[in-house]
């Protein structure tokens, strides 16, 4: 362990470097009140294709509340106690919990910075340095509840990281050990009620995760699922597929979910928007082939067929594909 001067040598260095670090989270954010205030109002309460769900969304911006603000609301860490995790003059593992558990705050501080400026492996590495930490306080004393707790924050957003990669498998591994420590916490009356929500948000988190899998699988087990479950993953699928690049398996999908009768209007919305993409990427009409002038068109046609499907289904976000950028190709339309 540093000595106490050491350390003071150590927060004199990373003061200015911490200063700068609390302004890029407050300026964070004020950009998620944003994003959240638009998700409530102006932005249609549906997935949206170049989203792979609107879990994923709402788990993004938590997060980005979750790293500045969950941890006062336990036990305010000590600020002169902080670290960089990069310095190697910081004690890799101090003797005594308090600094430990600092440390793996910093951990999550830099994966949170390193997350939102998309550098999402660097953001990986970090939460589970800030994990290897927490897993030892919290074996070192399973009555700590703060420990616990921090343990389910480090497995939750490694969680939310596999899934932005699309690694689901790996992210429901991740979610379910998080939401195990959550559960034990509440069958043990140490769960703060206001936490008990994240119960649910993981449970909602690893159902997604789990139609993910389904969706982005084997075309044939696909169209075997329940007939009611059937349209959400063919929406799942067609809008992650479009992201890829994968058009005609993207179509394939939208087609049939128009084709089984029972989508919702979001889910046509969503389908004509998959259309939409399609036609865009094939590029402006000047520049292409016969064959591939007659392929933008008839994406054309089924965006705009689809469009009146889900206006008809009761679709009615007009201000929001007025700026849609995902049926940009239609309104360009002369």
């Amino acid at each position: 362990m540093a000595s106490d001067t050491e350390l003071e040598l150590i927060v004199e260095r990373l003061k200015d470097e911490f200063a700068e670090l609390r302004r890029k989270f407050s300026a964070w954010q004020q950009d998620v009140t944003k994003n959240l205030e638009a998700i409530r109002g102006e932005r249609p309460k549906v997935p949206r294709p170049h989203l792979s769900c609107q879990v994923s969304l709402v788990l993004s911006l938590v997060f980005a509340v979750i790293g500045v603000g969950i941890y006062s609301r336990h036990r305010e860490p000590d600020q002169s106690r902080y670290y960089d995790p990069g310095d190697s003059s910081a004690p890799a593992y101090p003797s005594d919990a308090p600094t430990q558990r600092d440390l793996s705050i910093s951990y999550d501080n830099r994966g949170d910075v390193q997350l939102q400026s998309g550098q999402v492996t660097e953001a990986l590495r970090s939460y589970q340095q800030g994990l290897e930490i927490r897993q030892k306080l919290a074996a070192a004393d399973p009555t700590d509840a703060q420990a616990q707790f921090d343990l389910y924050i480090s497995h939750h957003k490694i969680a939310f990281v596999h899934q932005k990669q699309k690694l689901y498998e790996q992210a429901i591994e991740s979610y379910g050990r998080g939401l195990k420590v959550l559960q034990a916490l509440k069958g043990q009356n140490r769960l703060v009620p206001a936490n008990e929500k994240w119960i649910g948000i993981l449970e909602q988190a690893i159902q997604q995760c789990q139609h993910a899998v389904t969706a982005l699988g084997d075309w044939k087990t696909l169209l075997e699922q329940p007939a009611e479950l059937l349209p959400v993953l063919l929406d799942l699928r067609a809008t992650e597929l479009v992201q890829e690049g994968r058009t005609a398996e993207a179509v394939q999908a939208v087609a049939k979910l128009r084709e089984l009768g029972t989508a919702t209007a979001g889910q046509l919305y969503n389908a004509a928007c998959v259309y939409s993409l399609c036609a865009g990427r094939l590029g402006a009409a000047p520049s292409l082939l016969a064959e591939q002038i007659a392929e933008r068109q008839k994406h054309i046609d089924h965006a705009l067929a689809t469009l009146r499907e889900a206006i008809a289904a009761g679709w009615k976000e007009f201000d929001h594909m007025q700026k849609d950028p995902d049926i940009a190709v239609l309104r360009d339309l002369p």
